[in-house]
């Protein structure tokens, strides 16, 4: 986790490689023989501790792929993209913006033209993570099918042991209990009177791009539009 934290805040390169070497590792541990067998010995112990701790490991080793090959694969791309994110900076007007600096902008501009021109230029994070994003999901999909799941979705809610209806149930209550909140708070934020008094609040006028933005502008991305800014 000390490499991930230093690819996050650092940004150097040599971190990646570091959180590459660490993350094998482990891998390597939780799916070898070796836990298998300490897996069996918990299962048949009379202790419900050792039980508990045969079904966590289980599912620990679930979303890892039997193939050394396609497990260093999926690591390499899923490190590249923290590398990505955490290195990525708006180009605007000639000058690099970090992710902060373009927070503060999107609180500070009032022009609505200068807003859109920022907010647009921190959404080229998509376009650049797209691609080897993309790619994990198929790999990851491809595992979850090896192991008898639809996708890696569902493979992951079964290895946290959370049950997809309650899951949708508790995301329906809260966004019904929220609903109300949500809709003061953003028609409270401070924005310009040009756009309060003609649009309803959208993502790029908040201070902070939302994954569904992100996401919006992948390649024929299904969500294409909802962020029209």
């Amino acid at each position: 986790m000390n490499a991930l934290w230093m690819v996050l805040t650092t940004g150097e390169s040599r971190w990646v490689d570091e959180l590459e070497v660490c993350e094998t590792s482990y891998q390597n541990v939780i799916t070898s023989s070796q836990m298998a067998e300490t897996i069996n010995r918990l299962e048949r112990s009379s202790d419900s501790k050792d039980n508990r701790q045969a079904v966590v490991l289980s599912n620990e080793r679930l979303e890892f792929s039997e193939d050394m090959r396609l497990r260093e694969q999926m690591t390499t791309i899923w490190n590249e993209l923290h590398y990505t994110i955490a290195t990525f900076r708006a180009q605007i007007d000639d000058a690099s913006f970090t992710e902060r600096e373009v927070h503060i902008l999107l609180r500070t501009l009032t022009d609505d033209e200068q807003r859109k021109k920022v907010w647009q230029e921190n959404m080229r994070l998509g376009e650049k993570i797209a691609p080897g994003l993309l790619q994990l999901v198929r790999l990851r999909n491809q595992v979850a099918k090896q192991k008898g799941f639809s996708d890696y979705f569902e493979m992951k809610l079964f290895a946290q042991e959370v049950d997809p209806d309650e899951l949708d149930r508790l995301i329906e209550q809260l966004r019904i209990q929220l609903e109300h909140s949500y809709r003061f708070a953003k028609t409270s934020m401070t924005i310009t009177s040009s756009i309060s008094s003609t649009f309803p609040p959208r993502p790029g006028h908040g201070t902070t791009p939302t994954p569904l933005c992100l996401a919006a502008s992948l390649p024929n991305s299904p969500w294409n539009g909802i962020c029209p800014m």
